[in-house]
């Protein structure tokens, strides 16, 4: 019999029983402490090369602005998708001029067949007017159709409601449809914005609407240094320390607005936008055309007021206005610099930004204008009479047969007159068209003719090759004569032309050719002089 005896060997590394035990637990548990080790020594060895990189990430996720929002509505043909085009091929070509090839991703409208049309605007950082880069987009909506005022909720949605401006586009061409049409879209914003509202947070509602309340409230009329540049708001220093300061900004803060400012607040800006604004030439010729548009002004700002709204006249014609109306908008979505200052002396560039108006300041500009009528001054013009033509309506083609069967049935059509017979059936003879080299008598016992258009009864017209004598409606002659007269008639204009000879003129005869013969026969004299 064999027997084997198996006896484990200690590893190596362990010299006795206590250093083998203790290599016992490190294979039990050492692969978890070398799993660490060996990840903390990987995390060691990249942090060393990507921190600098993880430190632009995050600055460039904190410094990148959220994507704004443009909503415009107006009437159709108002001049709001010109004016978005006309934004587009400014500004966006400005960022693109060192790349022509990127200008193909430009968006544009093309038409306006549609319920609701869409385009973008890039953006750049106004505070840096070196830097062309586009540092995001700005979403805009454009409504024609107020019964189609449900699409909007494409655009409205209550994740937007922080980084969003609505314009409302106003014609100046129809001075007396501009307040009607204001009430009736301001109605349709706010009826969209209610319904958007219902889902925001009440604490992000308090939020914007603080917001627009404290911008109207603390707005100041940009500053420039000595080198043009312009100058940022900053808070008051206060030496005596840090409490005085957090006193003023909060008495500040409760200060109310003043009264019929800001009585409806939403919190997203509103901009009042009348488009066409190089027409305020053409109505200030016309009769009280400054009181006109003294009173357009007045009445948009005065419900402006209503709802902290800026005015704001363009002309995408005479290119007015449009670099504030672009920058406004990046400003106001964005927080950056503002360099433009309100404008309401220039008929055609009126710019009023939102807390800039007051009652008093209303009451003062147009002070002379609070006891006059809109209406008394603008009204619609008188239109044009209508002509109302009577209808015509053809017959069926059964109608039409059964008519033409019965005229067949009633006899032939009344015979036709022919040049001739018509003439002798009148009572009176004209002179028929005789060569150039006939001699026109007219007996001696016909009195000279008086002045005028009167002709004799009858005549005689002597030929060189026959006698036409047209009878008078007393002769008494049948159709067979007729037919030789006109066919006497047609054979002396057929005869070849013979050179004139000078016509005596006694005193009693007169040229009775009509004005086309006598006119060749001048100027037939004077080529043969």
């Amino acid at each position: 019999y064999f027997f084997f005896l198996m006896i484990r060997r200690p590893p190596r590394s362990t010299q006795s029983r206590s250093s083998a035990a203790s290599d016992v637990y490190k294979r039990q548990h050492g692969d978890r402490y070398l799993d660490l080790k060996i990840m903390s020594g990987k995390e060691k060895k990249a942090e060393k090369p990507n921190m600098w990189e993880s430190l632009l990430n995050e600055a460039m996720q904190v410094s990148k602005p959220p994507t704004g929002n443009i909503i415009i509505v107006g009437n159709r043909d108002v001049g709001k998708r010109t004016l978005v085009n006309n934004l587009i091929k400014t500004y966006n070509q400005k960022i693109y001029e060192e790349d022509e090839a990127d200008m193909a991703s430009v968006s544009s409208l093309q038409g306006n067949a549609s319920s609701i049309d869409y385009a973008y605007l890039d953006v750049k950082n106004l505070d840096d007017p070196e830097n062309n880069e586009v540092i995001t987009r700005m979403n805009t909506w454009i409504l024609d159709d107020i019964s189609q005022k449900d699409m909007l909720n494409i655009a409205f949605k209550e994740n937007v409601v922080k980084n969003c401006v609505i314009v409302i586009c106003l014609d100046l061409t129809e001075p007396w449809r501009l307040k009607q049409e204001l009430e009736r879209w301001l109605t349709t914003v706010s009826e969209k914005l209610s319904e958007v509202f219902a889902q925001v947070p009440l604490n992000v509602q308090d939020e914007i609407r603080e917001k627009l309340k404290n911008y109207v409230r603390n707005y100041e009329e940009p500053k420039f240094d000595e080198n043009g540049k312009l100058i940022r708001p900053f808070k008051k220093e206060f030496t005596e320390g840090a409490e005085e300061e957090e006193d003023f900004e909060k008495i500040k803060k409760e200060m109310p607005l003043p009264d019929g400012v800001l009585t409806v607040n939403y919190g997203i800006p509103i901009v009042f936008c009348v488009t066409k604004s190089d027409y305020s030439d053409t109505l200030e010729r016309e009769k009280d055309g400054d009181k006109k548009l003294d009173l357009i002004q007045m009445a948009i700002r005065e419900k402006a007021l209503t709802y902290a709204a800026s005015t704001i006249y363009t002309s995408s014609k005479m290119n007015v206005n449009l670099d504030v109306f672009y920058e406004y908008l990046v400003h106001r979505i964005y927080g950056y610099g503002f360099r433009f200052k309100a404008e309401a002396i220039q008929k055609d560039s009126v710019f009023v930004p939102a807390g800039y108006d007051r009652p008093t300041i209303l009451n003062e500009t147009f002070k002379d204008l609070k006891d006059e009528n809109y209406d008394n001054y603008i009204s619609e013009p008188q239109n044009k009479k209508i002509i109302i033509r009577e209808e015509v309506s053809a017959d069926d083609n059964q109608s039409f047969y059964a008519r033409l069967g019965d005229i067949k049935k009633s006899g032939p059509p009344p015979a036709i007159l022919t040049p001739a017979s018509a003439r002798g059936q009148m009572g009176f003879q004209f002179p028929s068209t005789t060569p150039r080299n006939t001699t026109t008598t007219i007996p001696a016992n016909i009195p000279p003719q008086p002045s005028g258009n009167t002709l004799a009864p009858t005549m005689s017209l002597q030929t060189s090759s026959s006698t036409a004598q047209l009878p008078s409606s007393g002769s008494g002659t049948n159709s067979n004569s007729n037919v030789s007269v006109v066919k006497n008639f047609y054979q002396n204009l057929m005869q070849t032309q013979q050179k004139p000879a000078a016509a005596q003129d006694d005193g009693r005869q007169s040229q009775l050719l009509d004005k086309e013969k006598l006119l060749k026969l001048i100027s037939q004299k004077k080529s043969t002089k």
